[in-house]
């Protein structure tokens, strides 16, 4: 992992993608970042399975573009500092 990226970066077809985030605002960005999330998303339900955790993210995947985009505060991110 290349910690100097911060873009998000897909790792696994089954949806796997390393983000950083704002904490605050509950949006994913690109600056001011302390840590990262491995998340898990269900691509029938569209939704991050929990995976051991501290911070709750709700994100919907846009397969083509390979995005992702917090919907609401709800399910858990692993955090890695």
């Amino acid at each position: 992992m290349n910690n100097n990226n911060h873009h998000m970066i897909e790792t696994d077809i089954d949806y796997y993608y390393m983000f950083e985030t704002d904490i605050d605002n509950h949006i994913m960005t690109e600056m001011d970042i302390d840590c990262s999330y491995m998340i898990e998303t269900n691509n029938e339900y569209r939704h991050m399975n929990e995976t051991d955790i501290d911070y709750h993210y709700m994100i919907e995947t846009d397969k083509e573009n390979r995005t992702l985009t917090v919907m609401n505060e709800k399910v858990h991110a692993k955090k890695y500092c």
